[in-house]
């Protein structure tokens, strides 16, 4: 996400928050969309307020309950990052749509 929408208001700190509940309700989509899994890290745009960030954490958790996968998120942290790791729940789609070439395998092996 990018503050590019946002652009001209006039409180920088609301479209900062703005921006992040956006980018974190579009991170919660991607990753079950593409059925990413492993170890995420979320690199928010820095907000002042504790408030803010807790307000943002609490969305992706809510957001997250969506999710059939198993998942554990950590509160942002001083850096602006969110940590979280996430289980798949399948297969991925690449791995589903294509298959491996067999020369190339047998050249590897």
């Amino acid at each position: 996400m990018n503050t590019g929408r946002n652009k001209g208001a006039k409180d920088v700190e609301k479209t900062i928050f703005q921006t992040n509940m956006e980018a974190a309700d579009e991170i919660c989509r991607q990753l079950r969309l593409r059925n990413i899994g492993g170890l995420i890290i979320g690199d928010f745009i820095d907000m002042k307020s504790r408030r803010d960030q807790q307000a943002v954490f609490m969305r992706m958790k809510d957001r997250l309950k969506r999710d059939k996968a198993k998942t554990h998120v950590l509160p942002i942290s001083q850096l602006g990052l969110m940590e979280m790791t996430r289980q798949r729940a399948q297969e991925s789609l690449s791995g589903s749509v294509y298959e491996p070439c067999p020369i190339a395998t047998a050249a590897a092996g």
